[in-house]
């Protein structure tokens, strides 16, 4: 995903779809796994992921997780994620998996904070190219 900053969840939420409608080989996004974060009856965040099979093992693929940013450092996103690991358990997932980019280092740290580790590092458009590394891939396994 391009990391933007948004004017507000309307703006992010239409982006990220439109980010992840041309990830997939599918004509509806429809399928995907989407809850929203609401606060006093108004929409603060959301978060976004996949189960697919991957390497005989069910998966769970973190695709987006947003807090408007008049919320952030408040523990919201900790809350997304809390519940996107009892969402994946309860669908029988053994393993989550997600990428952010190197630069992310709030996000990183939510991460591993939740368990997660560097699976591996990539490049990321242009940086690739040049040998940089813009992006980490982390995993975390779930044993139940």
């Amino acid at each position: 995903m391009k990391n933007k900053e948004c004017e507000g969840i309307e703006e992010a939420y239409s982006l990220a779809k439109e980010e992840v409608e041309s990830l997939f080989d599918t004509e509806s996004i429809d399928d995907l796994y989407f809850y929203v974060l609401f606060c006093d009856d108004k929409i603060i965040g959301y978060i976004w992921f996949d189960i697919i099979e991957y390497s005989e093992v069910k998966t769970a693929f973190l695709l987006y997780i947003y807090v408007d940013r008049a919320y952030r450092r408040r523990s919201y996103a900790k809350y997304l994620m809390d519940f996107y690991q009892r969402e994946i358990q309860l669908l029988g997932v053994k393993r989550s998996e997600l990428y952010v980019f190197a630069k992310n280092h709030p996000a990183i740290a939510l991460y591993l904070n939740q368990g997660y580790i560097v699976s591996n590092k990539a490049g990321f458009y242009r940086a690739q190219e040049q040998g940089l590394i813009s992006r980490f891939k982390l995993v975390k396994y779930i044993f139940t």
